[in-house]
């Protein structure tokens, strides 16, 4: 009788067959691969995070160049509701009797700057109420004002009364 050339898979580490070192080599590959995927997830997290802050600075930017017009720099445009709560109007009509009409250029502004703010609130996820009000509405009417407000009392991912909020009490 000769030798076998068929060697048994059960060595010293029993029914698997794979030896100490096969076993190292396995568990040094399997390492790498989680080290890869790590580095992988790091530096997709870093180039996200840049990514963040760059859109950052250029809305900030973007903010910043927006207000040219002097009546915009100074608050022309704001009113302030019956609860004192500041709010924009932007209309390219004579809407508001204590509120300017804008000029062409002004009224550009106005736009981006909307613009800009929605972009903003986009970006952070906030909750925003809108009120429209106008005649015989969804019955083919006319929208005569829109308007827009962050708010501060509702949870943006369950859409529910944040508790502690006045709304809850």
């Amino acid at each position: 009788m000769g030798k076998s050339k068929n060697k048994s898979k059960t060595g010293s580490n029993g029914a698997f067959g794979k030896s100490p070192a096969e076993e190292s080599k396995k568990a040094s590959k399997a390492a790498a691969e989680q080290e890869s995927k790590a580095a992988a997830t790091t530096t997709t997290a870093a180039t996200a995070e840049a990514e963040e802050a760059e859109e950052a600075e250029s809305q900030k930017e973007e903010s910043q160049s927006l207000l040219k017009q002097p009546r915009i720099k100074d608050g022309s445009f704001l009113l302030r509701s019956s609860w004192n709560v500041p709010f924009l109007v932007v209309s390219n009509l004579d809407l508001v009797e204590e509120i300017p009409t804008p000029n062409a250029e002004e009224w550009k502004e106005l736009i981006a700057l909307c613009h800009t703010l929605v972009k903003q609130w986009i970006g952070r996820k906030c909750v925003v109420l809108a009120d429209f009000e106008g005649e015989f509405m969804g019955m083919g009417g006319e929208l005569v004002s829109a308007a827009f407000q962050r708010t501060l009392v509702v949870d943006s991912k369950a859409l529910a009364p944040l508790l502690g909020s006045r709304a809850t009490k």
